[in-house]
């Protein structure tokens, strides 16, 4: 009898406990954010959250033209990022949900100024974050401006932002999606510094968050990815251009797609599409000084002549395989220069391949690294093979010269 009460009284429980979900919250109680602003002024955190207005982008508008925004932003401050957070309460309505959280900027200041270990610190810490989102510095702004951008294509800048960050790693190699988990491991490590894609604010600033920014037919104010931001330990010590952003990717594998132009002749260039760029960065104790290393193979298309050349002579496929590998040698180079004469941040890992070749070597040089870094030697080489032409062996140049 008491075996047969025993299993009743655990039946009835099991059927209590498993109904419903405990924690479950209603959609209509809940405001959701798709990105943050963090930043750092007059000695407070500001905190500005980007909350989608469901209204605005349900299927039932398919063409848009609500009245209101399909976003909203809420700012507030606080002595820390947790208290910034908290009062949130007293200007959203609802209770603010950032699981789907899409991207997280950083003001610039804060970024140079205060450094971001504070912020990762609590961004990890708080389990409601998932960790998937895209970290980026926003360039000479405030992170909250970033935010206030409405913009085309996408009702929702956060996503706009995120497939932006997605397709231009992909297709363009010059800058690059970086996650928490990724960051707060280069923050933690020794050996390798953090690098963030930057964002900005290009065109018209005074209407960015208005409805005349997308209503217009231009573009008046558009989020630009701007390249990457270079760290030394979490303080921000400068920003890399262009062709520094693609050079630095190279040596992280980081380059699948992109193109590379280089001079033909003295009338015209030559544009390549860059594929499959495998790196391999080692450091190597020679003589008793470390030496770096950067051995990169890539594959080569043609996909733009404008010159007289005739594709289709083998001298001509290795005269290009020789000025494609001078111009990724080039990029590769300008990086390497700029971290290690203006930065002085190893932003490569070159101590990280130290320590994984060498520990020993690595522990007697690990405190003076960032000194050792700036004067130490980097070999560059390049392999690169061109295997296609396109549907075309001559450029239309070389044919109408030829008829």
């Amino acid at each position: 009898m008491k075996r047969i009460m025993s299993v009743l009284l655990i039946g009835i429980w099991c059927c209590v406990a498993l109904t419903g979900c405990w924690s479950q919250r209603e959609l209509n109680e809940l405001s959701i954010a798709f990105a943050l602003g963090l930043d750092f002024v007059d000695g407070q955190y500001v905190v500005t959250a980007q909350i989608i207005n469901p209204g605005e982008i349900s299927p039932s508008r398919s063409g848009g033209g609500g009245d209101q925004s399909p976003v909203g932003t809420y700012e507030t401050r606080g002595e820390t990022l947790f208290e910034a957070f908290r009062r949130l309460t007293k200007v959203v309505p609802r209770t603010v949900y950032f699981a789907y959280v899409r991207i997280v900027v950083i003001g610039e200041s804060l970024a140079r100024e205060e450094g971001i270990m504070d912020s990762m610190d609590f961004l990890l810490r708080e389990d409601e974050f998932r960790t998937d989102y895209y970290l980026l510095v926003a360039k000479n702004s405030f992170a909250r401006d970033t935010l206030r951008v409405l913009t085309h294509l996408n009702q929702i800048p956060a996503e706009k932002v995120f497939d932006s960050l997605e397709m231009s790693e992909e297709y363009w190699a010059a800058t690059g999606k970086i996650t928490i988990d990724e960051l707060v491991n280069r923050l933690i490590q020794e050996g390798r510094q953090p690098v963030l894609t930057a964002i900005e604010v290009a065109g018209n600033k005074a209407i960015a968050g208005s409805s005349e920014n997308v209503q217009s037919i231009e573009n008046n104010a558009v989020l630009k990815l701007a390249n990457m931001a270079a760290f030394n330990g979490d303080k921000m010590v400068g920003w890399l251009n262009e062709v520094e952003s693609k050079g630095y990717n190279y040596t992280q594998n980081n380059v699948t797609d992109t193109i590379a132009t280089v001079s033909c002749s003295e009338k015209g260039s030559l544009a390549i599409g860059v594929l499959n760029a495998d790196t391999k960065v080692r450091t190597e104790i020679s003589n008793g000084q470390p030496r770096g290393r950067v051995d990169v193979h890539a594959e080569g298309k043609v996909g733009d002549v404008e010159c007289e050349i005739d594709l289709s002579k083998e001298q001509t496929m290795i005269t290009l395989e020789k000025l494609l590998k001078q111009e990724i040698r080039e990029n590769i180079a300008g990086s390497v220069r700029r971290a290690q004469k203006d930065f002085r941040s190893d932003i490569f890992g070159f101590g990280e391949a130290l320590f994984r070749s060498d520990p020993q070597a690595w522990a007697s040089l690990e405190r003076k690294w960032r000194d050792t870094f700036s004067d130490m030697p980097v070999d560059i080489t390049v392999d690169v093979d061109v295997r296609s032409q396109g549907s075309m062996t001559k450029s239309l140049k070389q044919l109408k010269k030829e008829r």
